[in-house]
């Protein structure tokens, strides 16, 4: 993101629109590479959002002395939280696996159950889970997750 605030952010003759294409496509695109598959908490998901909020105000031309919050800034770049992009990415993802067939090997992950095979979880606090970030992300979409199957 640095390298990026001297050449490309902080130049005026660059419009905003150029400025959040180029972000679009280079910053975010490697930033959320792979996150379907994350199973975010809700520290991971804070520090994505904080990054793109800094890329944001950084594009923008804001500094800190403005004190603008946050909902302005996202209205005023017009860009959804990262977290909801990877949201997004994780239930489109999801679908794809449902429409594998059941033998699949990443359908079958999706539909294994360690308990049928006497698997316990160590103690302490049970680790998220990438299926638990995917409901938790339905009902922050507010979709359905028997209509999903359905739809898949």
């Amino acid at each position: 993101m640095q390298a990026f605030r001297k050449p490309l952010w902080s130049q005026q003759s660059i419009s905003r629109t150029t400025k959040m294409r180029i972000y679009n496509a280079a910053v975010l695109s490697v930033l959320l590479s792979s996150a379907e598959t994350w199973p975010l908490t809700g520290t991971l998901s804070s520090r994505l959002d904080g990054f793109d909020r800094r890329a944001l105000i950084s594009i923008l031309g804001i500094h800190w002395r403005d004190l603008v919050s946050n909902e302005t800034v996202r209205a005023l770049a017009g860009q959804p939280p990262a977290s909801s992009l990877a949201a997004r990415r994780r239930v489109r993802w999801y679908g794809h696996v449902l429409r594998r067939p059941p033998h699949h090997l990443t359908r079958a992950i999706l539909d294994f159950d360690p308990g049928s095979l006497g698997w316990k979880r160590p103690r302490g606090a049970p680790r998220t889970r990438w299926f638990d970030v995917v409901k938790r992300d339905f009902d922050q979409l507010g979709l359905d997750p028997a209509a999903i199957e359905s739809l898949a």
